[in-house]
């Protein structure tokens, strides 16, 4: 409630836009109801509302990690649909104190002990958490000066933090407890941003990457760069070709690198979701195939973000049968050169041409976008329009590692959101 009225008045003091999205998980009996009560209140001060509802079968198991993921499918979703580019959240500094413990016992590595982000970019979206450096009390006050009441989630005191805040609500200095690790967090952060910094210069100098959602390495200055940078700069570029949502196990990690880095020829490689390909002086990191699970049926008019890489919007389809958004394959590829055996002059390398997008019907591949494929029969009944962007769910190079840099207090706070610049800038 507090990040949804300073924001409102920081944007229309800028003759800015502001939609509040309120996420009804569906868990608890009484969550629709208090969904609305929020709304009510937001609709009295004029604020555009809307109601997302996590629908379908509930989980048994993981509840919170599920529900988070919901959570954040519905936020960003909303945010792609609608073509808005920022995605603010409110995670404050206690939050961020508590990612931190959390993290520390799970024994995580210093980029993961630097906690969240001010910024994250992901594929359309930049989630923006400006009160990370702000106190709960803090925003508390605010609320209680503005005559603006809230409604604490009861599920919350059963979660992993809630277990985390009892603890310290029986230790004298709790709060203390937490907000020197939220500045432990802020000191990691600096630490990361400086990382960070250095391995996207890296990654500018040796790799070359293509819309058709594959990377070339330098092999040279790949072997050449120091251990740390080059092992980060590897997760990025896995996880942007790759698709996948989590790193990989850092000893399969440094096994790749010793291959990448030995005097002996590159033999190829596989793993988090690609494969590594020797190609003369480069290394070709492209998607792997096997064993995906990618078919997805498309409706003329309707986006989605497929395989976690690319944004397909299929705009008009020419007959009935709907079609499937799928790997064009090797199958596919023999297919459309059969065709048009002019697609082998194609610059895109083999390995990365059977994990392009390609639109399947009951006749075979229908559309390839990258490579311009229409087959022959639809051209008869009336053109297809398909656009295929590569959007990668982690970029490539994303935006630096912001931590909060101080505590503000409340009026501070307001004065802040204020007189801070247009975040375009």
């Amino acid at each position: 409630m507090a990040l949804c009225l300073l924001t409102v008045d920081w944007a229309r003091h800028r003759a800015g836009q502001v939609t509040a999205l309120i996420v009804d998980h569906g868990l608890r009996a009484e969550s629709e109801r208090e969904a609305r009560r929020v709304a009510e209140w937001l609709a009295r001060r004029e604020i555009a509302t809307t109601l997302l509802r996590w629908r379908g079968k509930k989980p048994t198991q993981n509840v919170e990690a599920e529900a988070r993921r919901a959570r954040y499918a519905l936020l960003t979703g909303w945010c792609r649909a609608a073509g808005v580019l920022h995605l603010l959240l409110a995670h404050h500094r206690e939050d961020q104190g508590e990612t931190f413990l959390l993290r520390l016992g799970r024994g995580s590595g210093s980029s993961g002990l630097a906690a969240m982000a001010e910024v994250m970019e992901i594929a359309d979206v930049r989630i923006l958490r400006p009160l990370l450096g702000i106190s709960k009390t803090h925003l508390r006050q605010y609320l209680g000066e503005r005559g603006q009441p809230w409604i604490e989630d009861p599920s919350n005191r059963c979660s992993a933090r809630g277990r985390l805040r009892s603890s310290f609500a029986v230790i004298e200095n709790g709060d203390t407890t937490l907000t020197r690790a939220a500045q432990a967090a802020s000191a990691m952060g600096t630490t990361r941003s400086m990382i960070d910094t250095l391995v996207a210069n890296f990654l500018s100098q040796s790799v070359t990457i293509h819309s058709a959602g594959f990377c070339l390495l330098n092999a040279d200055v790949w072997r050449r760069s120091k251990d740390e940078i080059r092992a980060r700069a590897l997760i990025r570029v896995l996880g942007c070709v790759g698709g996948g949502e989590y790193s990989p196990r850092r000893s399969r990690l440094e096994r790749l690198l010793t291959s990448i880095s030995s005097q002996d020829p590159f033999p190829g490689r596989t793993l988090a979701g690609c494969r590594l390909v020797p190609l003369g002086p480069t290394i070709l990191v492209c998607r792997e195939t096997r064993g995906t699970r990618d078919s997805v049926t498309i409706f003329p008019g309707q986006s989605i973000h497929w395989d976690r890489r690319f944004v397909i919007h299929l705009r008009r389809w020419p007959t009935t049968g709907l079609p499937k958004v799928r790997h064009l394959g090797s199958d596919g590829w023999r297919q459309i050169v059969a065709a048009r055996e002019n697609l082998r002059a194609k610059a895109i390398p083999f390995p990365a041409r059977v994990a392009l997008p390609a639109l399947w019907d009951l006749d075979g591949v229908a559309v390839v976008p990258h490579l311009k494929f229409l087959r022959p029969d639809l051209l008869a009944k009336g053109s297809a329009a398909i656009e295929a962007v590569f959007r990668p769910a982690r970029p490539l190079a994303p935006a630096p590692f912001a931590p909060p840099c101080h505590v503000m207090g409340t009026e501070e706070l307001k004065t802040q959101i204020k007189t801070t610049p247009n975040v375009n800038d």
